[in-house]
């Protein structure tokens, strides 16, 4: 598996888990509504020797006055909750959630952006793998040890003040990945304001899949053709997380300058000057 590649199947995975190859397995299943289920979820039924990795409690720092809804945690904080999942820099990494969700590409981010070079998701995910009837364990997750150390990649980050920049000189894409109802500035359920980043065009991110699988690399071109490969594209949604299956699909469709807005919407609105559209 190189660096460049993003995916495994199923059987591929199933295949290493058989030849008892040295690999880390990450469940990040997760629902917004019910934080709790998840974890619930994994104890149930999840795939062989994997660890849990929660979205709020993992991936997730303090909410303050900016940031936005999920900032990133502490980069310490990240290497150590990592090496308590046996995550090592040597070693393979996959990842998987329930298939057509953004929680798995937001860890892919997160790790990708820490410098680890081997991480990769499960395409289909738990869905695929209960599908074909593949073995499960239930439980807690076991002890394990890893010695993750990060190396940052700031060019995959962008900042509020990076994406101001964006917005006034228009040098690059920025692509707001909410439903279009949100996009528009219709509705808002969630933020205190409504409306979208000046200059942002609309790509919904459940659009890059279909059933629970990440479309092809041919279908993912088609989809971003408008996109300049030359040019950045930043990526956002309400708070850095249903972005990140856009960021995925940016790579598999041959993008190489993309970054997240990690603080995204949420982030944006907490500051009083800036601007804001609406309508379409």
């Amino acid at each position: 598996m190189g660096i460049n590649r993003v995916f495994v199947e199923s059987d591929e995975l199933l295949k290493k888990i058989e030849n008892q190859e040295h690999l880390t397995i990450l469940d990040c299943r997760f629902n917004l509504q019910k934080p709790h289920e998840g974890r619930e979820l994994f104890e149930e039924s999840h795939i062989p020797a994997a660890q849990y990795v929660d979205l709020e409690q993992d991936l997730s720092g303090e909410v303050e006055e900016h940031g936005g809804r999920h900032p990133l945690p502490s980069i310490e904080y990240l290497e150590k909750m990592f090496r308590e999942k046996g995550v090592s820099r040597e070693i393979p990494v996959v990842i998987y959630d329930n298939g057509k969700s953004p929680f798995a590409a937001r860890l892919f981010w997160t790790l990708r952006f820490l410098g680890h070079t081997s991480v990769y998701v499960l395409q289909g995910g738990y869905n695929s793998w209960l599908r074909l009837h593949y073995p499960t364990e239930k439980g807690p997750a076991q002890n394990v040890q890893g010695d993750f150390k990060a190396e940052i990649k700031k060019e995959m980050l962008a900042t509020f003040t990076e994406v101001n920049e964006l917005v006034k000189t228009k040098k690059g894409h920025l692509i707001d990945s909410r439903e279009y109802q949100r996009f528009l500035g219709n509705e808002e359920p969630i933020d205190k304001k409504a409306g979208r980043i000046p200059t942002a065009l609309h790509y919904f991110w459940g659009d890059v899949f279909e059933d629970d699988r990440y479309k092809t690399p041919a279908q993912l071109k088609k989809h971003f053709q408008a996109l300049s490969q030359s040019e950045p594209v930043t990526v956002y949604c309400g708070s850095g997380v249903t972005a990140a299956p856009n960021v995925l699909a940016l790579y598999q469709a041959g993008y190489k300058n993309v970054k997240l807005y990690i603080g995204s919407f949420s982030d944006w609105i907490s500051y009083d000057d800036t601007p804001i559209e609406a309508g379409g």
